[in-house]
Formats: structure tokens, C-alpha cells, sequence
């Protein structure tokens, strides 16, 4: 079986360079999300991903609902 690894490290690149744009600085409700939310966020997503979501990949591969 395959291995997948969610790419976090990559979304928090891109969320460390959105967060100091200026119009992203200017939305109220976004103030309070911090790197640590978001990547806490995105490991517990990537758990998800990686255990339960891929192993079921195989299982639709093998047995098509067709």
C-alpha cells in the first residue's frame, strides 16, 4: 500500500505568506488565527487524510461502486 503524507509544512508556507499581506491584515474576524491554529488545524486534517480517507483509496480501487 502506499503512503501518503499530507503536505502541511507546504500549506503553512503559504498561509505564513498570507497572513502578512496587508488586506489580509485589514479582516477583523482573521485577527485572532494564529500559525499555531492553523497548523494544528492542518495536522489533525492531515491525521484524517492519512489514516482513515487514503487506506479507503484501495478499498474503492478494488471494489468500484459501478
Amino acid at each position: 500500500m502506499t503512503i501518503y503524507n499530507a503536505p502541511v509544512e507546504d500549506m503553512m508556507f503559504l498561509f505564513d505568506n498570507l497572513k502578512d499581506n496587508k488586506n489580509y491584515k485589514e479582516i477583523d474576524k482573521f485577527k485572532e488565527i494564529s500559525s499555531d491554529l492553523v497548523k494544528d488545524v492542518l495536522d489533525q486534517a492531515a491525521k484524517i487524510n492519512q489514516e482513515i480517507v487514503h487506506p479507503l483509496a484501495k478499498i474503492g480501487d478494488d471494489s468500484p461502486c459501478v
